[in-house]
């Protein structure tokens, strides 16, 4: 019988921490009710943002604390979707990644993945709410985290 999602990106998760535990300061993972398995990444700074990935039978879902998330559905290659997940994950926390994010009246409303090419920051996908703001104060913010350096082809 094969492996379950959650136990495949329980595994990849060990061997990640295992092999560089400085980086993974913080992380915290737990068994959920059901069998899904939840890794917790905490923002340094006040720029930055928290990471909450969730692997379930069917996707590892990336989570920011700002709106924005991704989801990885498994067709039975539970190894390819674990590692999609975390590699948005290791992307997100680097400063060659951040998360846009407008918001109305104070709440978030949209947030968006942005990724640096070439010295420019280019939108790799958007999650929203349907908000209705005409009275409302509109502001937007960046977020960013610095735990780790950028990939290469992120560099700028």
């Amino acid at each position: 019988m094969p492996e379950s999602l959650p136990a495949v990106f329980r595994a990849r998760v060990e061997q990640i921490i295992a092999r560089d535990t400085s980086a993974a300061d913080g992380w915290r993972m737990v068994t959920k009710d059901g069998g899904a398995v939840e890794l917790t990444v905490p923002k340094l700074s006040p720029d930055g943002f928290d990471i909450t990935v969730i692997a379930d039978a069917g996707e590892v879902s990336v989570y920011t604390e700002h709106l924005a998330h991704q989801h990885y559905v498994s067709a039975g290659d539970h190894a390819e979707a674990c590692e999609l997940g975390l590699g948005l994950l290791r992307d997100l926390l680097a400063p060659g990644m951040r998360v846009r994010v407008v918001e109305v009246g104070g709440r978030p409303c949209r947030a968006s993945f942005e990724v640096l090419r070439r010295g420019e920051w280019q939108d790799e996908g958007t999650t929203g709410l349907f908000v209705l703001s005409w009275f409302r104060r509109k502001t937007e913010r960046l977020y960013i985290n610095r735990r780790l350096a950028p990939r290469a082809p992120n560099a700028g």
